[in-house]
């Protein structure tokens, strides 16, 4: 695709909130979420022993280590998906949502936001499960509201919108002196910039995979460059399926060719099927009794 954010302003928009969401940044909910795992993984480090202590220190790294990934995913996905320039013929008949299906994803993002800003109103949601899961806490009067600093998270959500709207103010009024022309995404300087110039979903997320090789194992096929004037040839990678192509998938093939010489048991004859079903009562009895 690409470019989608010209055609399609209300869906990119709110996906990008979704996506910052998602992400854990404030001032959305994924962030509110985020530092009460945060906060549990400390509280328990600081105050806990035994076996769980370690796993809990680690723990937090993962998480954070999780929440970067997510950020670049993200930051992919809408790259990819709405900036740039279309990458196909298709995409020029593409226009925005009607109503019926941009309400939804405003009332999604609505409820990101007012989470995120005024996320004592889902500590009230929540206390009852807390209460019912660790139910000392309760008893002795700590509550979520006290046990974590809730207005301040509401103070820094209101912090970033007010920068935010500041600097949406002045470049609004910021005076232009000169006319915009419209024209195509800047080509790094080729005077004949084409789609297929732009960075696709592979090669941004080239260097993240160069970092987790050794865990991904991505699949190149390198040209081969040869003579003064070489011949056309190309490149392609691919990335499998770390869990399921490396592991689901043998396991089941493995398994499927161990268990196969059972499929001799099935051979469509009645007679033998209710001849197992007998046998297969008598060994039940037999057991039973």
């Amino acid at each position: 695709m690409g470019g989608l954010a010209k055609s399609m302003p209300w869906t990119s928009a709110l996906f990008l909130v979704g996506a910052v969401a998602i992400c854990g940044l404030p001032p959305l909910n994924g962030f509110v979420s985020e530092y009460l795992i945060y906060l549990g993984i400390f509280n328990g480090v600081n105050g806990g022993n035994g076996a769980a202590v370690p796993v809990m220190a680690l723990a937090a790294p993962a998480l954070a280590m999780v929440g970067a990934l997510a950020v670049a995913c993200f930051v992919k996905v809408c790259g990819i998906t709405f900036l740039g320039t279309a990458r196909n013929s298709e995409t020029t008949s593409i226009h925005e949502a009607g109503w019926p299906m941009r309400l939804p994803m405003i009332a999604l993002a609505s409820l990101c936001a007012v989470i995120g800003l005024f996320p004592q109103l889902a500590a009230g949601l929540l206390q009852p499960a807390v209460s019912n899961w660790l139910p000392v806490p309760a008893i002795n009067g700590q509550m979520l509201f006290s046990a974590a600093p809730l207005g301040w998270i509401t103070a820094l959500g209101m912090v970033l919108l007010a920068a935010g709207a500041f600097m949406a103010f002045s470049l609004l009024r910021k005076p232009r002196t000169s006319r915009h022309a419209r024209a195509v995404t800047w080509g790094c300087g080729y005077l004949r910039p084409t789609p297929r110039m732009q960075y696709s979903s592979s090669s941004f997320a080239e260097m993240i995979v160069k970092l987790f090789r050794g865990v991904l194992h991505p699949h190149m096929k390198n040209p081969e460059v040869t003579g003064a004037v070489p011949a056309k040839t190309r490149f392609s990678s691919h990335v499998p399926e770390t869990v399921l192509e490396l592991a689901i998938i043998p396991l089941f093939v493995a398994a499927d060719r161990k268990f196969n010489h059972i499929r001799k048991l099935q051979h469509g004859q009645l007679p033998l099927y209710i001849l197992y079903i007998f046998v297969t009562l008598c060994l039940l009895l037999t057991w039973a009794v």
